[in-house]
């Protein structure tokens, strides 16, 4: 049997924005009408074999009425509660795709899908999602989803340019479109 190391990585606007840990995840944030919450990574295959991996949602709490999917391999309504996906190495992956095929996304719902009305502020959701490699150890994340109407919303489409020059010795530079902004490397 072929072992293969399943890791993640965050996607942000559909890039990659850097490797992600099982662990607990908070998402608040402000949407207008008829949008969700969303966390998104793509689950990545470092071995040298296909690897079938297990994806089960548990929701811990959820303010009534309000929806939550997840997409995995296709995408999947509330009463679903687990998928299995086959991934392939990612070594066998075109390297110029920006887009890896293995998407997972969460999403909370802070609206009432019979009657289209936005939930009241602080409505959230605290949900579940473990996934198993075939004869691994289960990984989980726990996604924590609140609708803040007060909270800022982060803005990742701003222009942020790579690092130069390249290569450099004590100092670099970023040349960026951003007002008001704090920014940590």
């Amino acid at each position: 049997i072929a072992s293969a190391q399943i890791t993640f990585e965050r996607i942000i606007n559909h890039q990659p924005a850097g490797a992600v840990e099982p662990g607990r995840y908070e998402i608040v944030g402000n949407v207008d009408d008829m949008q969700e919450l969303s966390f998104a990574m793509n689950v990545i295959n470092n071995g040298s074999e296909s690897v079938s991996v297990t994806c089960e949602r548990e929701v811990i709490a959820i303010t009534e009425g309000a929806g939550n999917n997840f997409c995995f391999g296709g995408c999947f309504p509330d009463e679903t509660s687990s998928t299995e996906v086959t991934i392939e190495p990612i070594s066998s992956m075109d390297p110029n795709n920006p887009y890896y095929p293995y998407e997972f996304s969460a999403h909370f719902k802070p609206y009432d899908p019979m009657t289209w009305e936005m939930m009241p502020e602080g409505a959230e959701l605290t949900v579940q999602y473990t996934f198993t490699e075939r004869g691994g150890e289960p990984m989980t994340f726990e996604f924590y989803f609140r609708y803040d109407t007060s909270s800022v919303e982060e803005n990742y489409s701003a222009f942020f340019s790579n690092a130069y020059p390249n290569p450099a010795s004590n100092f670099v530079n970023f040349d960026c479109e951003m007002q008001n902004a704090t920014i940590a490397i």
